[in-house]
């Protein structure tokens, strides 16, 4: 199974609502190499009508599997995005 992960950075597109989290990936061979996680506009939005409020990764990843099945992981980031927070790395003690 491959596993998205590490997020550094979020984007947000210029065309239409959706979202681009970059990260780290990790193939099930246990390869990482550096992606972008698109989350169109229609899955955070189907997310934010379940849980009324602010939508997390877990509510993504809770959403029917065809829902999620509109995610996508790339190497690059297509030209239409612009980045809105960098996101800080979680120190563990």
């Amino acid at each position: 199974m491959d596993w998205f992960f590490e997020p550094i950075a979020m984007y947000k597109s210029t065309t239409d609502g959706g979202l681009a989290v970059e990260g780290t990936l990790r193939k099930s061979s246990g390869q990482q190499t550096h992606a972008y996680l698109i989350i169109p506009e229609k899955v955070l939005v189907e997310a934010h009508l379940k849980t009324k409020g602010d939508v997390s990764f877990n509510d993504i990843s809770g959403l029917s599997p065809q829902s999620r099945q509109e995610l996508k992981l790339q190497k690059e980031l297509v030209s239409g995005f612009e980045k809105i927070a960098d996101i800080p790395k979680i120190r563990t003690a």
